[in-house]
């Protein structure tokens, strides 16, 4: 988690902006990579404070292995998608079977909350805060 937050920091540099400051396309990714870096940070701390190896009873337990693993590999390609193909068809293509491995499987769901996320962020960040996407 910890990786994956700076990767976000230091890739959010990657795009490409007239703006800078808390209202430029590169405030958002970073300030959820700096809380994701954060959480991290929190959790390793906690481990350390502890001091002791959880007890078996306490282990968590993960009941669809293949699904955590496959939703990681798309966390990751997400980026990379989004670099060749831009965000909206990134989006488009990344989250309807995004949204199948975390188990939601409606059909007219997943295309209705598709189109209203990309929606909401065109109005959001182009319209509103007149921020371009990349």
């Amino acid at each position: 988690m910890l990786a994956i937050g700076l990767w976000f920091w230091f890739g959010a540099g990657w795009i490409q902006s007239q703006s800078r400051g808390l209202m430029s396309p590169i405030a958002f990714p970073r300030a959820i990579s700096a809380m994701l870096v954060l959480c991290a940070v929190l959790l390793i701390a906690r481990s350390l404070a502890r001091g002791r190896l959880a007890k078996a009873s306490a282990l968590v337990s993960v009941e669809r292995p293949w699904f955590v693993l496959a939703a990681m590999g798309m966390t990751i390609l997400y980026p990379l998608l989004m670099a060749s193909l831009g965000y909206y068809l990134a989006t488009a293509l990344w989250l309807p079977p995004f949204l199948w491995i975390a188990g939601y499987r409606r059909p007219v769901g997943i295309a209705l909350a598709t189109a209203g996320f990309l929606v909401f962020t065109r109005v959001i960040f182009q319209h509103v805060l007149g921020t371009p996407m990349p």
